[in-house]
Protein backbone atom coordinates (compact mmCIF):
# COMPACT_ATOMS: atom_id res chain seq x y z
CA UNK A 1 0.00 0.00 0.00
CA UNK A 2 1.51 3.31 -1.10
CA UNK A 3 1.80 6.11 1.50
CA UNK A 4 0.24 3.97 4.21
CA UNK A 5 1.31 6.36 6.98
CA UNK A 6 -0.19 9.33 5.13
CA UNK A 7 -3.44 7.45 4.50
CA UNK A 8 -3.71 6.69 8.21
CA UNK A 9 -3.21 10.36 9.04
CA UNK A 10 -6.01 11.36 6.67
CA UNK A 11 -8.35 8.87 8.35
CA UNK A 12 -7.37 10.18 11.80
CA UNK A 13 -7.71 13.87 11.01
CA UNK A 14 -10.83 13.31 8.92
CA UNK A 15 -12.59 11.99 12.03
CA UNK A 16 -11.33 14.98 14.04
CA UNK A 17 -12.79 17.35 11.45
CA UNK A 18 -16.23 15.85 12.09
CA UNK A 19 -15.76 15.68 15.87
CA UNK A 20 -14.82 19.37 16.07
CA UNK A 21 -17.60 20.49 13.73
CA UNK A 22 -15.26 21.78 11.04
CA UNK A 23 -17.03 19.57 8.48
CA UNK A 24 -20.22 17.55 8.25
CA UNK A 25 -20.34 13.97 6.92
CA UNK A 26 -18.26 13.88 3.70
CA UNK A 27 -17.97 17.63 3.15
CA UNK A 28 -14.55 19.21 2.84
CA UNK A 29 -11.37 17.38 1.89
CA UNK A 30 -7.76 16.87 2.97
CA UNK A 31 -4.50 15.74 1.43
CA UNK A 32 -0.81 15.14 2.09
CA UNK A 33 2.04 15.52 -0.42
CA UNK A 34 5.02 13.19 0.01
CA UNK A 35 8.19 15.16 -0.77
CA UNK A 36 10.24 12.12 -1.74
CA UNK A 37 7.89 10.72 -4.39
CA UNK A 38 5.77 13.84 -5.03
CA UNK A 39 2.74 11.57 -4.75
CA UNK A 40 -0.35 12.86 -2.97
CA UNK A 41 -2.72 11.03 -0.62
CA UNK A 42 -6.15 12.65 -0.85
CA UNK A 43 -9.55 11.94 0.65
CA UNK A 44 -12.04 10.27 -1.71
CA UNK A 45 -15.18 11.92 -3.02
CA UNK A 46 -18.41 11.37 -1.11
CA UNK A 47 -17.20 9.14 1.74
CA UNK A 48 -18.32 9.90 5.30
CA UNK A 49 -15.23 10.62 7.45
CA UNK A 50 -16.66 8.59 10.32
CA UNK A 51 -16.47 5.44 8.16
CA UNK A 52 -13.33 6.31 6.15
CA UNK A 53 -10.65 3.58 5.98
CA UNK A 54 -7.03 3.67 4.81
CA UNK A 55 -7.95 1.70 1.69
CA UNK A 56 -10.46 4.42 0.74
CA UNK A 57 -7.80 7.13 0.52
CA UNK A 58 -6.69 7.75 -3.07
CA UNK A 59 -3.08 8.17 -4.22
CA UNK A 60 -2.57 10.54 -7.16
CA UNK A 61 0.43 12.10 -8.88
CA UNK A 62 1.02 15.85 -9.13
CA UNK A 63 -0.96 15.95 -12.40
CA UNK A 64 -4.00 14.31 -10.81
CA UNK A 65 -3.63 10.84 -12.29
CA UNK A 66 -4.80 8.05 -9.96
CA UNK A 67 -1.82 5.88 -9.00
CA UNK A 68 -3.56 3.69 -6.44
CA UNK A 69 -7.12 3.46 -5.15
CA UNK A 70 -10.56 2.27 -6.23
CA UNK A 71 -12.53 5.43 -5.43
CA UNK A 72 -12.62 8.83 -7.08
CA UNK A 73 -10.36 11.46 -5.53
CA UNK A 74 -11.96 14.56 -4.00
CA UNK A 75 -13.82 16.83 -6.40
CA UNK A 76 -11.52 19.62 -5.17
CA UNK A 77 -8.42 17.82 -6.47
CA UNK A 78 -7.68 20.62 -9.01
CA UNK A 79 -7.48 23.16 -6.17
CA UNK A 80 -5.17 20.93 -4.11
CA UNK A 81 -2.86 20.36 -7.06
CA UNK A 82 -2.66 24.06 -7.90
CA UNK A 83 -1.77 24.91 -4.30
CA UNK A 84 0.94 22.22 -4.18
CA UNK A 85 2.44 23.45 -7.45
CA UNK A 86 2.50 27.07 -6.31
CA UNK A 87 3.17 26.78 -2.58
CA UNK A 88 6.18 24.52 -2.22
CA UNK A 89 6.05 24.99 1.55
CA UNK A 90 2.64 23.26 1.63
CA UNK A 91 2.87 19.55 2.37
CA UNK A 92 -0.70 19.23 3.64
CA UNK A 93 -4.01 20.88 2.78
CA UNK A 94 -7.36 20.90 4.56
CA UNK A 95 -10.60 22.37 3.21
CA UNK A 96 -13.39 22.80 5.77
CA UNK A 97 -16.89 24.24 5.84
CA UNK A 98 -16.66 25.58 9.40
CA UNK A 99 -19.69 27.74 10.14
CA UNK A 100 -18.39 31.09 11.36
CA UNK A 101 -15.44 31.33 9.00
CA UNK A 102 -17.61 30.32 6.04
CA UNK A 103 -20.19 32.96 7.03
CA UNK A 104 -17.50 35.65 6.99
CA UNK A 105 -16.50 34.50 3.51
CA UNK A 106 -20.14 34.69 2.42
CA UNK A 107 -20.20 38.28 3.69
CA UNK A 108 -17.08 38.89 1.55
CA UNK A 109 -15.11 40.07 4.58
CA UNK A 110 -11.77 39.02 6.00
CA UNK A 111 -10.95 37.88 9.52
CA UNK A 112 -8.84 40.73 10.90
CA UNK A 113 -6.06 40.27 13.43
CA UNK A 114 -8.34 40.07 16.46
CA UNK A 115 -6.31 37.42 18.32
CA UNK A 116 -2.63 36.60 18.54
CA UNK A 117 -3.17 33.01 17.39
CA UNK A 118 -3.89 34.26 13.88
CA UNK A 119 -0.52 35.98 13.79
CA UNK A 120 1.18 32.97 15.37
CA UNK A 121 -0.01 30.24 13.05
CA UNK A 122 -1.54 31.88 9.98
CA UNK A 123 0.90 34.77 9.64
CA UNK A 124 -1.76 37.49 9.81
CA UNK A 125 -5.33 38.29 8.86
CA UNK A 126 -7.31 35.74 6.83
CA UNK A 127 -8.38 37.07 3.43
CA UNK A 128 -11.37 36.04 1.33
CA UNK A 129 -10.92 34.98 -2.30
CA UNK A 130 -12.79 36.21 -5.32
CA UNK A 131 -15.57 33.81 -6.21
CA UNK A 132 -14.63 30.76 -8.28
CA UNK A 133 -16.58 27.59 -9.03
CA UNK A 134 -16.14 24.58 -6.77
CA UNK A 135 -13.88 21.90 -8.21
CA UNK A 136 -12.15 24.28 -10.63
CA UNK A 137 -8.52 25.18 -11.18
CA UNK A 138 -9.66 28.80 -10.97
CA UNK A 139 -10.56 28.22 -7.33
CA UNK A 140 -6.98 27.12 -6.68
CA UNK A 141 -5.72 30.27 -8.41
CA UNK A 142 -7.87 32.50 -6.22
CA UNK A 143 -6.88 30.62 -3.04
CA UNK A 144 -3.17 30.97 -3.76
CA UNK A 145 -3.63 34.72 -4.34
CA UNK A 146 -5.54 35.22 -1.10
CA UNK A 147 -3.14 33.00 0.82
CA UNK A 148 0.00 34.98 -0.07
CA UNK A 149 2.26 35.04 3.03
CA UNK A 150 -0.46 33.21 4.92
CA UNK A 151 -1.27 29.62 5.88
CA UNK A 152 -4.98 29.91 5.12
CA UNK A 153 -7.75 31.71 3.28
CA UNK A 154 -11.54 31.95 3.13
CA UNK A 155 -13.21 30.92 -0.11
CA UNK A 156 -16.07 33.22 -1.03
CA UNK A 157 -19.42 31.39 -0.68
CA UNK A 158 -17.62 28.12 -0.03
CA UNK A 159 -15.46 27.52 3.04
CA UNK A 160 -11.91 27.57 4.37
CA UNK A 161 -8.52 26.29 3.18
CA UNK A 162 -5.48 25.89 5.42
CA UNK A 163 -2.03 24.48 4.71
CA UNK A 164 0.81 23.14 6.84
CA UNK A 165 4.04 21.18 6.86
CA UNK A 166 2.03 18.34 8.37
CA UNK A 167 -1.66 17.48 8.39
CA UNK A 168 -1.77 18.20 12.12
CA UNK A 169 -0.43 21.70 11.41
CA UNK A 170 -3.11 22.28 8.76
CA UNK A 171 -5.77 21.01 11.21
CA UNK A 172 -4.43 23.31 13.94
CA UNK A 173 -4.62 26.23 11.52
CA UNK A 174 -8.21 25.36 10.58
CA UNK A 175 -9.17 25.37 14.26
CA UNK A 176 -7.48 28.74 14.77
CA UNK A 177 -9.34 30.24 11.81
CA UNK A 178 -12.74 29.09 13.08
CA UNK A 179 -12.03 30.25 16.63
CA UNK A 180 -10.91 33.68 15.39
CA UNK A 181 -14.01 33.90 13.19
CA UNK A 182 -16.27 33.27 16.20
CA UNK A 183 -14.47 35.90 18.28
CA UNK A 184 -14.63 38.44 15.44
CA UNK A 185 -18.34 37.77 14.92
CA UNK A 186 -19.16 38.16 18.62
CA UNK A 187 -17.08 41.34 18.92
CA UNK A 188 -18.90 42.82 15.92
CA UNK A 189 -22.23 41.98 17.57
CA UNK A 190 -21.01 43.87 20.66
CA UNK A 191 -20.49 46.88 18.42
CA UNK A 192 -16.73 47.16 18.16
CA UNK A 193 -13.49 45.24 17.91
CA UNK A 194 -9.78 45.94 18.16
CA UNK A 195 -6.88 44.42 16.22
CA UNK A 196 -3.21 43.62 16.75
CA UNK A 197 -0.72 45.82 14.90
CA UNK A 198 1.19 44.45 11.90
CA UNK A 199 4.45 45.05 13.77
CA UNK A 200 3.29 42.99 16.75
CA UNK A 201 1.87 40.32 14.43
CA UNK A 202 5.22 39.91 12.71
CA UNK A 203 6.95 39.51 16.07
CA UNK A 204 4.40 36.94 17.25
CA UNK A 205 4.69 34.95 14.06
CA UNK A 206 8.49 34.85 14.16
CA UNK A 207 8.45 33.72 17.79
CA UNK A 208 5.88 31.05 17.00
CA UNK A 209 7.92 29.66 14.11
CA UNK A 210 11.04 29.57 16.26
CA UNK A 211 9.36 28.02 19.28
CA UNK A 212 7.23 25.47 17.45
CA UNK A 213 9.71 24.69 14.64
CA UNK A 214 6.84 25.12 12.21
CA UNK A 215 6.85 26.97 8.91
CA UNK A 216 3.95 27.89 6.65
Amino acid sequence: MLLEKERAQIVEIGKKLVETGLVTLSWGNLSIRDEASNLIAISPSGVDYTTLKKEDVVIIDIEGNVVEGNLNPSSETPMHLYIYKNRKDALSIIHTHSTYATAIGVADEEIPLVIGELANALGGNVRTTNYAAEGSIELGVEVVKAMEDRAGALMKNHGVVTIGRTLKDAFFNAMVVENAAKIYFIAKCLGKYTTISDEEAKKLHEEFLKGYKYTI
